[in-house]
């Protein structure tokens, strides 16, 4: 199991053009989301999100705005033409999950 610090810019322009500069910036759009809060809209550096993708497992710090938070990837849609992350949706995991995923 590995961990993965990313730091995420919040996003606030979105729909279809918005997505497509960020991806020319060398971001990708996430959202994160779970443990009953509001969904966080958010871009990563695309480099860093496809070196974290890589292990199944692994836990992924997100921190925003000076908020850490730790997640998993839940959904990932992908351009296999260009070998590269579209979009990725983040659920954060309770301590106890955080744990049990270390353990393995």
């Amino acid at each position: 199991m590995a961990l993965f610090k990313l730091v995420a810019q919040e996003r606030s322009e979105f729909g279809k053009g918005a997505a497509r500069r960020a991806r020319r910036e060398g971001l990708v759009p996430a959202v994160v989301y779970g443990q009953g809060g509001v969904a966080s809209h958010v871009a990563v550096d695309a480099h860093e999100l496809q070196l974290a993708l890589r292990d199944a497992k692994g836990i992924i710090e997100i921190s925003v705005a000076g908020k850490t938070l730790s997640c998993a990837a839940k959904d990932v849609q992908r351009d296999y033409i260009r070998n590269s992350v579209k979009h990725v949706d983040l659920v954060v995991l309770t301590p106890a999950e955080v744990s049990a995923r270390s353990a393995s």
